[in-house]
């Protein structure tokens, strides 16, 4: 699922476990749903943005004797709806529908409870008709009917791929909570759900944005991509400096050289090209060289990535060309001006 964007809309986030709200957490939602700048609120085991672990919550579901492993997120009726996630197939969870929801300490006569899947579970699975298919939880033997099919979303971050998971409606121990509020009059709309917060636990929590928390899984990137910014500028300065020294020493080398081929009617074009030559073969040497390198190391940092791009030959074929257009920029101020030199003087040099 890609990042929430409402421009007259924003997402909150609360953890309920540090507010120890885990229990209470239909109470919160009730209470939050009075105000009409709170268009919506939702609480779950894990949103995205939130959720760093994923394996955490693994499941051995059983279906025609094949076992399955599926990670269990227990959701309320709101989820889909809040997180705008889609629905491809079947229907969400209805609260008029007693056996949708799970009830602590209470038995379904046909001891089947509904449960949602994403669209990965379906192909691991591997159901043709997933709707109405009857699942096993293998450790407690409890029975699963799938109600519904959710588009696949990133739960996780990008690192990680997308697991085949299952959502039951399950809301005693959710312990994270997101509250979609009005853009208008925001801050006494975060006043407010900081006071229905405190009659209940006296205690004044933390409200973050969800696209914030979404941010903080990619910090880490972030910094590494700036990092590597100053390093590479630093390293292109560096090169150009010891480029343009190199230059200066070889022209100074071969200035008499240079003036014998303007008495014997060379351009300073030509003689640009003569002087040019040796240095844009050693560059060409280089990138040669720092291709393959370059390949490996970009290759290996994108396998930490579940969903990443492919490494084209048009990027190292850019990286080479701009490499070659700052080097010859640096000398070519020096060449020029010793092709440009009276031949006479030149010859003189010593």
């Amino acid at each position: 699922m890609h990042r929430w964007d409402l421009p007259v809309n924003t997402a909150l986030y609360l953890n309920l476990v540090v507010l120890g709200l885990e229990k209470k957490a239909n109470i919160l939602k009730t209470k939050l749903l009075a105000n009409s700048s709170i268009i919506g609120v939702s609480h779950a085991s894990a949103v995205p943005g939130r959720n760093t672990s994923p394996d955490d919550f693994q499941e051995e579901i059983s279906f025609e004797g094949n076992k399955y492993n599926l990670t269990r997120t227990t959701i309320d009726d709101d989820y889909l709806k809040l997180m705008n996630i889609d629905l491809v197939d079947g229907r969400n969870f209805d609260e008029s529908r007693y056996f949708d929801r799970y009830h602590m300490g209470k038995t379904n006569p046909n001891r089947n409870y509904h449960v949602l899947l994403n669209e990965t579970a379906v192909k691991t699975i591997g159901l043709e008709n997933p709707i109405g298919s009857k699942l096993k939880h293998s450790r407690i033997g409890r029975n699963f009917e799938v109600i519904g099919v959710i588009k696949d979303f990133h739960l996780n971050s990008l690192d990680n791929p997308i697991l085949p998971m299952y959502f039951s409606w399950f809301t005693g121990r959710n312990n994270q909570m997101v509250a979609k509020i009005s853009a208008v009059n925001m801050a006494s709309t975060i006043q407010f759900i900081e006071s229905e917060v405190e009659k209940i636990t006296d205690t004044k929590p933390h409200i973050s944005f969800l696209d914030d928390e979404f941010d903080k899984q990619y910090q880490s990137d972030d910094n590494f991509a700036e990092l590597i910014g100053y390093f590479a500028t630093l390293a292109i300065l560096i090169a150009c400096m010891g480029l343009l020294g190199i230059a200066t020493h070889a022209i100074k080398l071969r200035i008499k050289e240079v003036g014998i081929r303007k008495i014997m009617g060379a351009s300073s074009l030509q003689i640009l090209s003569v002087l040019m030559g040796s240095f844009l073969i050693n560059v060409i040497i280089s990138a040669v060289l720092a291709v393959p390198i370059g390949w490996v190391i970009m290759d290996r940092w994108l396998d930490n990535y579940a969903y990443h791009i492919d490494l084209s030959w048009w990027i190292f074929a850019a990286a080479c060309g701009l490499t070659l257009f700052i080097a010859m920029s640096t000398i070519i101020w020096q060449s020029w001006r010793a092709s440009s030199v009276n031949p006479a003087r030149l010859i003189r040099y010593e």
